[in-house]
């Protein structure tokens, strides 16, 4: 018969069921560890969904910015010019590259241009087909009404012309020294 401690057996016979007492605990923290880190990387990845979504809603309700324009329709009405507070012109410079020339409405060549557009006669779909030769615009005149619309025209200097939309207009014959005069300096 042997001797033994009797504090030894009783340790040994516990110790067996404390280690699967502990490694179960040490699963259960391991799992709850991931479920909580997958649970922050998700939420961040639905904080970048709301960012975008709180950012697109912004720039569709009313807050806008004052340089925020809206062109009107093809359709519209060219009398609308005459409401104009400026006018753009965007066309290429001397050395060819594309320069936007803006005129207070207030100034008498940009009053003669606003008219000139007005009175403008409209050009016979085939002559301005002839006229034009499928070629683009270089050039764009731009009146901006004060409550941020706008109306564009497509500008062939070299023709006298104006377009916009698939109708063509042929203003009084001083229309390109206007916009000469107007994209050449201050009054």
């Amino acid at each position: 018969m042997s001797l033994k401690k009797p504090g030894n057996q009783a340790f040994f016979s516990r110790s067996v069921p404390m280690r699967w007492l502990l490694a179960t605990v040490l699963c259960l923290l391991v799992i709850m560890a991931i479920v909580i880190v997958v649970l922050v990387l998700d939420n961040r990845g639905d904080d970048k969904a709301r960012r975008a979504e709180a950012a697109a809603t912004a720039t569709t309700t009313g807050a806008t910015s004052p340089y925020d324009l809206t062109e009107l329709p093809v359709g519209a009405d060219r009398d609308v010019v005459d409401d104009a507070a400026f006018v753009s012109i965007f066309t290429p410079d001397d050395s060819g590259r594309l320069t936007s020339y803006g005129i207070s409405s207030g100034l008498p060549t940009a009053k003669r241009l606003i008219e000139a557009v007005k009175k403008a006669d409209k050009v016979d779909p085939d002559d301005a087909a002839t006229a034009l030769g499928g070629r683009a615009a270089e050039s764009t005149i731009t009146f901006v009404l004060p409550n941020r619309e706008t109306i564009t025209f497509a500008l062939y200097l070299d023709q006298g012309m104006i377009a916009r939309g698939v109708e063509v207009w042929k203003p009084g014959s001083d229309f390109v020294a206007l916009v000469g005069t107007a994209i050449s300096g201050p009054e």
